[in-house]
């Protein structure tokens, strides 16, 4: 029999849960009629429940809504007085049954099993050409419509990498959580390590406590030689252990046995992980922005640019400049105003003055004559 334990990810694995939560027992009480209608045993011997995954029972007949039967209740009334005892017998069996079925779901194991069958919440709707955004907690509007379904948005099939990567940073996960492995296993072999030893111990004792025959002067005298001549091949042992010793360098670390995944989830609970995985991720680069958005930050950037401009005019009239910010944007600006200009429209000088720059002159010819006479480096 398992000790009383929480839950874990192997169980669920392993199809040893049932919908309310409860888990199914290693035990032979699965064996009566009542508890094996949901559990089974497979070819290894490991029980499992059978509506792990839901009982799949379909109704073959279904009840009618309230509000017709009250209105047949009603056309009956008017009939004969058998009529209206019978109706009146019909609902009062249906009022206890509804307050039998209410005072049933109050019970959380009830609670926790309708919310199982109905609850299709995590479903979330997805629009075409776009991620799935996040769905509305009612079930009604989580269901995919065949334009949704249809959609060219796909996301592509995860690759060896990322099923390596989960795989990794799932096992780390549920190893430090506890949940990879059932923990009651190691504490279960230590009890039965302790038994045995105490076994053995209680033996070892009850053999000490019998009488011994005194040994022999022969036997006496064998013993002495034999530890005499263990004492000198130990000695011997140290000697060459000592001249073949070499120092190390450095020595391996002891690998420890990393846990597999695989013993609790197989591949395809690792690829709809990856997918979740996949989902999660295009949902959060997914831009979501509203329609107003645009119009709202206009809106913010005017007030913000009417607000400066007020504050600018207030100082030019104290002190009859602008501000420190509008001169630097103005300087700037002229700056920038300056830089465009082309280099040709610098070069132009004023008109009336020769332009010498980049010009070739001839040899013969002196760019600078000088006619007057009274300098001194005068040349004629």
């Amino acid at each position: 029999m398992s000790t009383r334990r929480l839950s874990t990810v192997h169980d669920l694995a392993s199809l040893r849960l049932h919908p309310d939560g409860t888990r199914v027992q290693n035990s032979d009480k699965n064996l009566r009629i009542r508890a094996s209608k949901y559990a089974a045993r497979d070819s290894k011997g490991n029980w499992f429940a059978r509506d792990a995954g839901g009982t799949g029972q379909v109704k073959q007949r279904w009840a009618k809504p309230r509000d017709e039967d009250e209105d047949e209740e009603e056309e009956d009334s008017t009939g004969a007085d058998d009529d209206e005892q019978q109706s009146q017998t019909k609902s009062k069996g249906k009022q206890r049954a509804k307050d039998d079925n209410e005072e049933h779901l109050k019970d959380y194991r009830a609670r926790k099993r309708r919310r199982y069958y109905a609850d299709e919440s995590f479903i979330a709707p997805t629009t075409p050409g776009a991620p799935p955004t996040q769905g509305s907690p009612k079930a009604s509007s989580s269901r995919l419509t065949e334009e949704d379904a249809s959609g060219s948005w796909i996301l592509p099939t995860p690759s060896a990498e990322t099923l390596k990567c989960m795989h990794y940073f799932a096992c780390n996960y549920y190893t430090a959580m506890g949940q990879l492995r059932d923990s009651t296993k190691g504490a279960r072999r230590s009890r039965k390590a302790r038994r045995k030893q105490k076994s053995q111990q209680g033996e070892d004792g009850e053999r000490s406590s019998e009488p011994s025959g005194e040994p022999t002067d022969r036997e006496n005298s064998t013993e002495e030689e034999t530890s005499q001549s263990s004492d000198s091949e130990d000695e011997e042992e140290e000697d060459d252990d000592e001249d073949s010793y070499k120092p190390r360098a450095h020595r391996r670390r002891e690998r420890r046995a990393s846990p597999d995944m695989y013993k609790a989830l197989d591949g395809s609970a690792l690829m709809a992980i990856s997918m979740f995985v996949q989902e999660h991720i295009a949902q959060l680069l997914s831009a979501d922005v509203p329609e107003e958005w645009d119009a709202e930050m206009e809106a913010e950037r005017g007030a913000q640019r009417s607000k400066q401009a007020a504050l600018n005019s207030v100082l030019a009239s104290r002190h009859g400049r602008p501000s420190f910010k509008v001169r630097r944007r103005n300087t700037a600006a002229n700056q920038d105003s300056d830089a465009e200009q082309p280099a040709k429209e610098k070069d132009t000088e004023a008109p009336g003055r020769r332009i010498t720059r980049g010009v070739v002159l001839p040899k013969v010819t002196i760019p600078f004559a000088d006619d007057s006479s009274e300098d001194e480096d005068y040349v004629p």
